[in-house]
């Protein structure tokens, strides 16, 4: 999934992770992405790009787009700290919802 969001010409970076939804019992995908300074892109067009280019179970619920991604001295992203960042919902308000068609509160 990640490759397939990174494949896309204005994004440099992607992390994607399993979070827990509170809507629901179930887990959902979020991706989020880091896109190149000249770029712009809205998230119904970078949802639209993956829905064409990966199967329907497989797109991500979630998008966020963020300037930096948190990376450890390898330049590996930090995943644990994007699902920590999930699980505090004061910092869900740039995360955009694929199924509800806006951005959460």
């Amino acid at each position: 999934i990640e490759r397939v969001a990174n494949s896309h010409p204005l994004v440099i970076n992607s992390a994607l992770v399993e979070v827990n939804d509170k809507e629901s019992l179930y887990k959902e995908l979020k991706i989020w992405v880091k896109l190149k300074e000249e770029g712009t892109i809205s998230f119904s067009e970078f949802h639209s790009y993956l829905r064409e280019n990966l199967a329907y179970f497989m797109v991500p619920r979630y998008i966020e787009f963020r300037k930096q991604l948190p990376k450890n001295a390898n330049e590996f992203v930090q995943k644990f700290i994007l699902k920590e960042e999930w699980g505090n919902n004061g910092l869900r308000s740039n995360t955009y919802d694929t199924k509800l068609q806006k951005l959460l509160e």
